[in-house]
């Protein structure tokens, strides 16, 4: 029997949902990237899944004005190596382009926003888990095309989840060391001011999916675990938008 398990899910512009994330029969040797659209109510109107590698993984995926979907992970030809994968597909799901980023370790992308331009920014991390970890966003336009690409934060970070801003710039959350991490970049992809939270209170905390406040600032959702125990709570933080 397959094994299914959901990353990432963004409404529609016709009121359905699409999902995204993976399926397997043996998650040691291989899966595929699985998208599922429905409708309002939550019925199925396409699945499909997406592999030409030995493993795939779908983290996050966002709709395109022309009604089809881009979406990220990572694509692994063996045990030894991982690349950023971007996708782009029609709204029936058949594959318009694919394309990938190798930074030489396990790469993998997680969080994708539409940006104001009409542009994709994608968030993912190089050499993850090394404690040389970066932060990489990737900009490119909606036939795939690279327009920039630069690493950020500092060494052994991570970050999950992408929020583009109305104005431009855009916000990340994720994780630094044993501790939640918070940017903020221009739309070039320069920070412009970052945090980092609970170092001395948790054992470990981290961040990813967030929402811009209507007052302003952003509460940003994670885990975090107290000293003394083994398992994470839940974390939510809001913080404003001067330099965090």
């Amino acid at each position: 029997s397959e094994i299914e398990l959901g990353r990432d899910v963004q409404q529609a512009a016709d009121g359905g949902y699409i999902l995204i994330g993976s399926t397997t029969s043996d998650p040691e040797t291989y899966a595929s990237i699985y998208l599922v659209k429905t409708d309002a109510q939550g019925n199925e109107v396409w699945s499909r899944a997406y592999s030409d590698q030995w493993l795939h993984l779908g983290w996050g995926v966002s709709q395109m004005p022309d009604g089809g979907y881009i979406f990220t992970g990572f694509s692994a030809p063996d045990h030894d190596a991982r690349d950023i994968l971007a996708m782009k597909i029609d709204a029936a799901g058949d594959v318009e382009w694919s394309r990938t980023w190798d930074y030489g370790g396990l790469d993998e992308g997680f969080g994708i926003t539409l940006a104001p331009d009409g542009n994709v920014v994608i968030v993912g991390v190089a050499s993850l888990g090394s404690p040389t970890s970066n932060i990489v966003l990737l900009n490119v336009d909606p036939q795939g095309n690279e327009i920039w690409n630069k690493t950020i934060g500092d060494a052994g970070a991570a970050a999950w989840d992408i929020t583009a801003m109305p104005n431009g710039g855009y916000i990340l959350g994720g994780r630094i060391g044993s501790s939640a991490l918070m940017l903020k970049t221009d739309t070039e992809g320069q920070v412009l001011w970052q945090r980092a939270f609970g170092a001395d209170e948790f054992v470990e905390a981290f961040v990813g999916p967030l929402v811009l406040l209507p007052e302003g600032g952003y509460l940003f959702a994670g885990g975090a675990t107290r000293h003394g125990e083994e398992n994470p709570d839940m974390l939510w933080l809001k913080i404003d938008d001067e330099a965090g």
